[in-house]
């Protein structure tokens, strides 16, 4: 699973793989996210 980590603003896309009973999170790179807005924001 490939989500979103951090506060708002300044995150780190993590990819997240389970093995077994544990989890394994890779941070694979850093981004920003804006909210959204326009038509789309009343979806």
């Amino acid at each position: 699973m490939i989500i979103p980590l951090g506060e708002s603003g300044d995150q780190t896309l993590s990819l997240l793989r389970k093995r077994g009973h544990t989890l394994q999170q890779d941070a694979a790179l850093p981004l920003r996210f804006v909210p959204m807005t326009g038509t789309g924001a009343n979806c």
